[in-house]
């Protein structure tokens, strides 16, 4: 028999800035950062031939997680795109984007802000969200 996963503990240890950002709880007229792993697992989970209950039930959990993770991160608050971009993005060229999207150029756009490094460190990101 498998050993039960460990569970992480809370604690009272303040969030870095790199966490509170991405969390969206750093202050200010932030959001939520996240990522979109929905639509390529959910092509990929779909020829998985799955034996073991356990697994069944982990890959329904983290299917479900990055659906309703749609419903509160904002499309320019999606970091590291996995999911293909729309055709009209790239023509003729399927998959997905490894390049820095609108989502990562707010990210680290924040963090400038927040420790005071020049915003031209992000890509030239505007907005403030």
């Amino acid at each position: 028999a498998a050993a039960p996963a460990p569970r992480l503990t809370p604690t009272n240890t303040p969030l870095s800035p790199a966490c509170a950002h991405y969390a969206g709880t750093a202050g200010g007229p932030t959001k939520p950062f996240g990522f979109d792993a929905h639509t390529p697992l959910r092509a990929e989970a779909a020829g998985m031939l799955l034996l073991d209950s356990a697994l069944l039930a982990s890959r329904a959990r983290v299917l479900d997680y990055f659906q309703a993770q749609e419903a509160w991160v904002a499309p320019d608050h999606v970091v590291f795109g996995l999911s293909p971009p729309p055709a009209s993005a790239i023509a003729g060229i399927g998959g997905a984007s490894m390049g820095v999207g609108a989502g990562d150029r707010a990210l680290v756009h924040q963090l400038c802000l927040h420790t005071g490094l020049p915003v031209a460190a992000a890509g030239g990101a505007g907005g403030g969200s």
